[in-house]
């Protein structure tokens, strides 16, 4: 994807982004709620790469400010709090899943 980067508008290279990475992150992410920073750590590495080929920067950079800034996406432990509250705020009522 680095590669393909290079011809690439930012926008362009954040639907790339999306559709190869971000959206394989938050599929069925709800499975790690309550996980320990240790399995969570990887996903956050992913994410981190998937930020810093966005923002063409290179592999040491601090990426964190950017990541909220810019991008406006939230770190993978927010991610999988934030799905597990749409997915009990859409259950139906009196079936809401339990924490």
């Amino acid at each position: 994807m680095r590669i393909v980067r290079k011809s690439l508008i930012l926008e362009a290279a954040k639907t790339m982004v999306h559709a190869f990475v971000t959206s394989r992150l938050d599929y069925c992410n709800s499975i790690l709620y309550g996980a320990s920073a240790v399995h969570i750590r990887p996903l956050q590495n992913v994410l981190n790469a998937a930020a810093r080929l966005i923002l063409r920067k290179r592999k040491y950079d601090h990426i964190t400010a950017a990541i909220c800034d810019f991008l406006h996406w939230l770190p993978v432990q927010q991610r999988i709090e934030y799905k597990m509250c749409v997915l009990v705020l859409s259950a139906p009522d009196g079936t809401h899943l339990p924490l």
